[in-house]
């Protein structure tokens, strides 16, 4: 329903794609506020499945620390989601967003 409403075709006889969730922590913002990078990242990783085409993605608030300060799970989770996005597009030859 949602895809009709944004005007995005699905063909039912299309490929299928899956999309398996392999690991997550996630841990509050005051959590992630009061312990810092002392109790490591929060991340979201997995695994895609195109057809036969199979992928992973991944993101987590590590790197993020330093240089821009605080990420939350929500950033994370939208990287993701480009990621797979990105992946899906690659593997139906068309142009992915950078």
């Amino acid at each position: 329903m949602r895809a009709e409403h944004l005007g995005l075709r699905i063909d039912p006889n299309g490929v299928p794609v899956t999309i398996h969730i392999t690991s997550v922590r996630s841990r509050s913002d005051g959590a992630r506020m009061a312990f810092n990078f002392f109790d490591g990242a929060d991340y979201v990783s997995g695994t895609v499945d195109v057809g036969d085409a199979t992928f992973e993605v991944g993101e987590n608030t590590w790197l993020y620390w330093a240089p821009t300060g605080f990420r939350s799970i929500q950033d994370v989770a939208e990287a993701v989601g480009k990621q797979v996005a990105n992946g899906v597009a690659i593997v139906a030859g068309e142009p992915i967003e950078e």
